[in-house]
């Protein structure tokens, strides 16, 4: 095999783009009818939910599902 491929040198085809705020990323792509989704981890690292009173957050406008 004559193709080096650690240490060879890549072309930077987005360069330009991303130095000049042009560069576009997964991020800033907006969907008709997009939804985000958050994860929220527990604040103590052992435990047991033994209940969970998700109605005042229910209420936050634009909240679809928890």
């Amino acid at each position: 095999m004559d193709t080096l491929l650690v240490g060879s040198e890549v072309p930077r085809v987005d360069g330009l783009a991303k130095v000049t705020g042009k560069a576009v990323y997964g991020d800033d792509i907006i969907m008709n009818n997009m939804l985000y989704g958050v994860c929220r981890y527990v604040d103590i690292p052992a435990g047991r939910i033994d209940a969970l009173d998700l109605s005042e957050a229910e209420k936050v406008p634009g909240v679809v599902r928890i």
